[in-house]
């Protein structure tokens, strides 16, 4: 089932993309950089270094586990993504909470909830940090903390190639973006 716009699951219930292809789409558009590779929700989208595909997405109020609770501030978007290792070496996925980005349909995007992500969501890849080997997938939450009145707007999530990250991010690297507008 496909999120609709507003709806905010119960208990951090998963919704589910319904496409399950792993064909993925190459096209630019004037607002993203030339060297983006992009992807429908529910599709591979392929980078340099790794793939990546959507598994789940959520909205949730707070999380809880043995370490506390945490109440995000608007909403929380968790998105579990499978990722593949298409290098020669093992490799470490998002440890930072610094390789994704979630962009709204305004152009706005938001960094990773770290926090979160270091404490109660043991599904995160800053949690769980082992490496990915090659040839290899791990499916792991993104958790990001957005005002309430952008849960409806949701556009994009940005994938960086292992080793580089969103707030250096320049044009020169490799960019992924899973479209989402049909869960936003």
């Amino acid at each position: 089932m496909f999120c609709q716009k507003g709806t905010d699951t119960q208990n951090g219930a998963p919704c589910t993309p319904q496409s399950t292809d792993t064909a993925t789409t190459d096209s630019t558009t004037d607002s993203t950089p030339s060297n983006a590779v992009h992807a429908d929700v529910g599709k591979t989208v392929k980078l340099d270094s790794l793939s990546a595909k959507i598994e789940n997405v959520s909205i949730q109020h707070s999380f809880s586990s043995d370490t506390g609770t945490s109440t995000a501030k608007g909403k929380y978007v968790v998105i579990s993504l499978k990722v593949t290792n298409r290098a020669n070496g093992s490799q470490t996925f998002d440890s930072s909470g610094d390789q994704t980005t979630l962009v709204l349909a305004n152009g706005k995007s938001y960094t990773e909830t770290f926090d979160v992500e270091n404490g109660q969501d043991q599904q995160s890849c800053v949690w769980n940090d082992n490496p990915i080997q090659p040839d290899e997938s791990a499916v792991r939450n993104v958790d990001f903390d957005i005002p309430l009145h952008a849960v409806a707007s949701f556009s994009h999530v940005g994938i960086l190639n292992f080793g580089d990250e969103v707030q250096s991010y320049d044009n020169t690297q490799q960019l992924g973006l899973i479209d989402l507008g049909s869960l936003g």
